[in-house]
């Protein structure tokens, strides 16, 4: 599992459980569900808590996600954004 930290949000993947997650101290504030088929990333489900802003959970999210994409040299497929309701 790597970790990176952006102001007090550290960004992890967890590769077992297919995510990135973003971490709020130990609370989770932030999830990207992926789906690795070895050459490609593909982007299921972004959630972010209520609580928090995602227009500064989601980029922390991805850029950990394409810099994780990049050291493994495979590209990220799949990625649109639906509004929550």
């Amino acid at each position: 599992e790597e970790m990176f930290t952006e102001s007090t949000i550290e960004y992890q993947f967890e590769r077992e459980k297919r995510r990135v997650c973003a971490y709020d101290r130990e609370k989770l504030v932030g999830v990207c569900l992926v789906e690795d088929a070895g050459v490609f990333l593909a982007i299921r489900h972004i959630n972010v808590d209520a609580s928090y802003d995602p227009r500064e959970i989601v980029p922390g999210l991805l850029r950990y996600l394409y810099c994780h994409a990049l050291e493994r040299r495979i590209k990220i497929d799949n990625l649109s954004f639906v509004p929550l309701r």
